[in-house]
């Protein structure tokens, strides 16, 4: 129940974000399936270094996917992106970015494209081993032969208001001494 109902209020909360910011987001699909559910978009104004052979270039536009585990909030929202990102925490075969170095379920899917797009622009990065997914990446940014200007520069996202974000709280029962007391 709890995730459904936080799935919901994602979903609302992306799309305004998109409506925020028409020319940066577009939220272009929604599916669901019996372990998690997907949500794909595409981000404009969001500049990353992509590797392609040994030849690095800067990219602004990248589709990916946020991915809701079934155990969402418990479990952190993954990201996924179409095309070769060089970064230290971006997984070159598959797209999967290490978002997080903590998690915690109070994170909203636009906490999770925001800490995407500092990524993307390497303003932030996770050297140790359990984050480290492009080694050659990190060896790159400190062998000092980088012939980009990092951070990239990028567009500040129009973030709407947060929507309340349901906890499960548990009470325990109070006797009725302790209620009359309230």
């Amino acid at each position: 129940m709890v995730r459904s109902v936080r799935l919901a209020n994602e979903r609302r909360y992306l799309a305004e974000l998109a409506a925020y910011n028409p020319a940066l987001i577009q939220i272009l699909s929604h599916q669901s399936y019996a372990s998690y559910d997907d949500i794909r978009f595409r981000l404009s104004a969001s500049p990353a270094l992509l590797k392609v052979g040994n030849e690095l270039s800067v990219s602004s536009v990248h589709e990916g996917m946020l991915r809701f585990p079934r155990m969402f909030p418990s479990i952190p929202i993954e990201v996924y992106l179409n095309g070769p990102i060089f970064h230290p925490n971006v997984d070159p075969s598959t797209g999967f970015l290490c978002l997080w170095e903590t998690y915690s379920p109070t994170y909203t899917s636009v906490d999770t494209l925001q800490q995407l797009r500092r990524i993307l622009a390497w303003e932030t990065t996770n050297f140790e081993a359990t984050h480290l997914l492009q080694p050659d990446a990190r060896d790159w940014s400190q062998s000092g032969r980088i012939t980009f200007r990092l951070p990239l520069s990028k567009c500040k996202l129009a973030v709407p208001p947060c929507p309340r974000v349901p906890v499960l709280v548990r009470r325990n029962r109070l006797s009725p001494l302790e209620e009359s007391s309230f």
